[in-house]
């Protein structure tokens, strides 16, 4: 069994035979999914401001 400390500690690795596999679409498609609705909850009239949002967003274009 793997310690789970060492497990976090490692980078992720992608391997090449996860794109045969047969939910990698899903999990593409749940991607985009959630990530349109995110935008279209940023776009809302009623989306609060957040200045704590607003600097995390800032540090993420500067990147």
């Amino acid at each position: 069994m793997t310690n789970p400390q060492n497990r976090e500690a490692r980078p992720f690795r992608f391997e090449a035979a996860w794109l045969s596999h047969d939910n990698l679409d899903a999990v593409f498609k749940i991607k985009r999914k959630l990530l349109r609705r995110i935008k279209g909850i940023e776009n809302s009239p009623r989306y609060g401001v957040s200045i704590q949002l607003e600097t995390l967003e800032k540090e993420k274009k500067a990147r």
